[in-house]
């Protein structure tokens, strides 16, 4: 239900739905929410019932559903995008990078050592992130020529097989465990 309301907050913003009539499509098929069976939804009946929609056409139906998925695509993809805090502050830092804004990248890198840091376990996603810290921080570097970074190749790579180790471990203990099953 909330999902829902959010996907309708989603498709109304004009920065992602430029088809106005498809926020009206989906507000008009919500209303079947959440008995969406074939019977109630025959598209003919569906559109007679719709003073929105006053004319059925198939074309139309199949723009609509085709527009509707892609939006709801986009949705779903935002909703993971920001399910994950450090990834979405990473991509952040990485197009601050790119768009040389140094001081706003620099601030942006520091809250990601703290939100590392302050990780409850020292897992593959810790390691993972580190790594993916010290590959932004050497292209800082490396891009800027700037050395006050205590940042090198080797703990970029140092990072990248403790990252790698740490995941082949837990899988290979995860193929002991099945095969003493």
């Amino acid at each position: 239900k909330k999902e829902l309301k959010e996907f309708h907050l989603f498709t109304g913003s004009a920065f992602f739905n430029k088809n106005e009539s498809l926020l009206l499509f989906l507000e008009q098929l919500s209303a079947y929410h959440p008995d969406l069976n074939q019977d109630i939804l025959n598209r003919e009946q569906f559109f007679s019932k719709n003073p929105v929609f006053p004319a059925y056409s198939d074309q139309k139906v199949r723009y609509l559903l085709s527009d509707l998925t892609k939006v709801l695509e986009e949705f779903i993809a935002y909703k993971e995008f920001k399910r994950n805090p450090f990834n979405a502050h990473f991509q952040l830092a990485n197009a601050l990078l790119r768009r040389n804004q140094e001081k706003f990248f620099l601030q942006e890198l520091e809250v990601l050592k703290n939100m590392n840091e302050s990780a409850a376990f020292r897992d593959h996603g810790y390691y993972f992130n580190l790594h993916q810290l010290s590959e932004i921080a050497y292209e800082y570097t490396s891009g800027s020529r700037n050395r006050a970074f205590d940042t090198s190749l080797q703990e970029l790579m140092d990072n990248l097989e403790i990252s790698y180790l740490s995941k082949s471990l837990r899988f290979y203990c995860e193929m002991i465990n099945r095969r003493n099953i």
